[in-house]
């Protein structure tokens, strides 16, 4: 059977009277092909129907930035933090491989997880980049190379089959007379295209493996496995076992959340499934009840970008306080075109109002003499059972129904205040009102709206 960029052939050798194993790479044959071929065609479409969309993931790493020193390549600083070139040159709007010293650069070193599988290696395609978990616990995370136009990496659940250091690589009989490589074998050594560490996936012709070409980090260069930096290699040879699982997904747009804060990332729709389009990640976002909290301009920004950062789309940094205390709610407040929204329960609550929900979904808040009705996704309100025109439609996001804080206070008889830059202060008219809970989520330090 040939592979698209292996060989592997277990070659014993007696030396010392130990038993010593080398390998190529195991061969994939063109109906193999074929087959990978029709399986990522099915997966990819059910990813682009958001059948397969994951939930909202937790957000990891955190924000960091580099300056540049004399003589530095981007390839140089890249690899020093265990960060792709693409990505640095994503992120920065920087063209070139060279950067001048002084340039302060914002690293990629902060991710949505795109599945947490529990144990086991998941890699995310568009993002080129894979995460190792144990115990459902995050233990790394690696930038890779992945199987470039005709020569897609294999999507779906594997395992890891095997595992070999120095491996020997055989050119398949597809690459010979596709692209006119040498069909002759390469022993392990320093020309050995998959480096000094291999490990196959139960799908043959795929896996993870070192590479003689580290600036192919972060691209679309292979026949189909996956290339890392050598000493990443080296890490996860140490960290994998035979058996362990293998997802291989394809998520160029994934939401995460941190601190009540939502975050989005997009990543360059390599494979061209039309799941970065417009329509389809406001269909993604209205699913999860993002849409309407988020600010349509920022979010346009972030889709045209493409860079894979993940940029805040929801929540602000300011605290919103109720009578000078802060209220907790799983959903911090946030601004959608210069409006603030906030929980209603949560808020009305604070505010001494009382909540209640139809079986339709209708929300009423009463307090102040006065009575509140909203739905989520509808703009028409009633005060008293007159109709109120809202500038920001409810939404509910994971179980917290969001609404423009004007409404709320126009209900419950309260007044807000802010100086600009400072915390928002929702204060009851004649101090009415309960003690909002103590504790909410701490302000978070990661910048949004970039």
């Amino acid at each position: 059977m040939r592979n698209y960029c292996t060989d592997l052939l277990v070659r014993s050798v007696v030396f010392a009277g130990l038993i010593f194993c080398c390998a190529a790479a195991l061969a994939q044959s063109e109906e193999q092909s074929k087959r990978t071929s029709a399986k990522n065609a099915v997966l990819l479409e059910q990813w682009a129907a958001g059948q397969q969309a994951p939930p909202i993931q937790p957000l990891i790493g955190q924000y960091e930035t580099y300056t540049a020193k004399k003589g530095e390549t981007l390839f140089q600083i890249a690899r020093s933090r265990m960060v792709s070139v693409s990505a640095l040159q994503r992120l920065n709007n920087i063209e070139t491989s060279r950067v001048k010293a002084g340039t302060r650069l914002i690293l990629p070193t902060l991710h949505i997880v795109p599945l947490n599988p529990g144990e086991g290696v998941v890699l995310n395609v568009p993002e080129r980049a894979i995460y190792v978990f144990k115990g459902a616990q995050l233990i790394a995370r690696y930038p890779v190379a992945i199987g470039k136009s005709g020569w897609q990496t294999a999507l779906g659940d594997y395992k890891i089959r095997n595992m070999v250091k120095d491996p020997t690589w055989k050119p398949t009989r597809e690459m010979v007379e596709r692209e006119g490589v040498s069909p002759d074998e390469v022993p392990a050594g320093p020309r050995n295209p998959l480096g000094d560490r291999w490990m196959g996936w139960s799908t043959p012709g795929f896996g993870f493996h070192s590479t003689t070409s580290p600036r192919s980090i972060g691209t679309a260069a292979s026949h189909g496995c996956v290339r890392m930096y050598p000493e990443a290699a080296h890490k996860l040879y140490d960290q994998v076992t035979v058996g362990m699982p293998i997802h291989s997904i394809y998520e160029p747009v994934v939401v995460g959340k941190m601190n009540g804060k939502f975050y989005l990332s997009v990543f360059p729709d390599i494979y061209k499934t039309g799941q970065t389009d417009v329509e389809r990640i406001h269909k993604r976002l209205k699913s999860m009840g993002l849409l309407d909290a988020v600010d349509p301009t920022n979010l346009q920004k972030i889709i045209s970008r493409a860079d894979g950062y993940p940029h805040r789309i929801m929540g602000a940094d300011e605290e919103v306080t109720v009578n000078g205390m802060p209220v907790s709610a799983s959903v911090v407040p946030s601004r959608v075109n210069g409006q603030w929204i906030v929980p209603v329960r949560e808020y009305s609550q604070a505010l001494g109002g009382q909540l209640s929900v139809a079986a339709d979904g209708r929300i009423t808040v009463t307090g102040n003499g006065r009575t509140l009705t909203l739905k989520a996704g509808d703009r028409l309100a009633e005060v008293d059972g007159k109709p109120l025109n809202l500038e920001v439609a409810p939404s509910v996001v994971q179980g917290t129904t969001l609404a423009p804080l004007g409404a709320l206070t126009q209900a419950l008889g309260a007044k807000v205040t802010q100086e600009k830059g400072k915390s928002l202060q929702i204060t009851s008219v004649g101090g009415v009102g309960r003690s909002p809970v103590i504790g909410a989520p701490p302000v978070n330090s990661v910048p949004g709206g970039r």
